[in-house]
């Protein structure tokens, strides 16, 4: 679990910098010359991982503290499974932004299966 939430930690803060400094430096063409209420909600998900990615920091230093994860592996697995949910729901006019659509899915199931082995 321990990767895993390294792995989370990383990948989070990386592109909550990317969506809340450069959407557009995102290399997928949905990204590209977004309108001002999609730059909006853009930075609002940069802002959003980057808290997630310093909750998944917080749990990955304090690994194997039990009360650590259960306070923060159902919170990590509602954001990722809410994200996976979004975009099927509202999936997007290109097949590019699927491959995090499954990352978060996995994410999602992987801490919320911890979680409840640790309960």
């Amino acid at each position: 679990m321990q990767i895993w939430l390294f792995f989370h930690f990383a990948i989070e803060l990386v592109f909550g910098i990317l969506f809340l400094v450069s959407p557009s430096s995102i290399p997928l063409s949905f990204f590209q010359d977004l309108s001002p209420a999609g730059l909006y909600v853009a930075r609002m998900y940069g802002f959003c991982a980057i808290a997630m990615a310093v909750l998944g920091f917080q749990a990955w230093r304090a690994y194997p503290d039990r009360q650590a994860l259960l306070v923060s592996l159902p919170t990590l697995a509602v954001f990722h499974i809410g994200i996976a949910i979004a975009q099927i729901i509202n999936p997007m006019n290109s097949s590019e932004p699927y491959m995090a659509g499954v990352m978060h899915s996995v994410l999602g199931f992987a801490f919320g299966v911890y979680y409840f082995k640790e309960r």
